[in-house]
């Protein structure tokens, strides 16, 4: 029963942030839930079509891109967890705190990232 104790310590807010993302993470389940299954869809190759050189570096950046942004909204989750999950030990509130504070700068990386991407795929004629 000792491993239990800090169980207590819980107030009602943090458990009641723990149920909004519970079902905040069900509800697209659900929804998905109500519509017939669908064929999947067919994806292309992307490297068919590709024109020049700067055309495929931009799509090859535009993958990354895209692999980056789930992985850095993961992160952010994460954090947001384990400062919910910390019970205030502030050893833990603070590796929280630098799991959010780095995920944050990541995802302005990304976005930047992407923004330049564009920018520079525009100018150079790449699509």
């Amino acid at each position: 029963m000792a491993h239990l104790r800090h169980l207590r310590k819980i107030s009602l807010v943090q458990w009641s942030y723990f149920g909004v993302a519970l079902i905040l993470l069900c509800v697209p389940f659900a929804s998905s839930a109500q519509q017939p299954l669908q064929p999947r869809p067919v994806f292309e190759n992307p490297i068919i079509g590709v024109r020049s050189i700067p055309d495929l570096i931009s799509r090859i950046i535009f993958f990354l891109l895209a692999l980056a942004a789930p992985l850095t909204l993961l992160a952010l989750i994460w954090g947001g967890f384990k400062y919910i999950l910390a019970f205030g030990d502030e050893k833990k509130v603070g590796a929280a705190k630098q799991i959010l504070m780095w995920s944050l700068i990541g995802l302005a990386i990304i976005i930047l990232a992407f923004v330049i991407v564009s920018e520079l795929s525009r100018v150079l004629g790449a699509q």
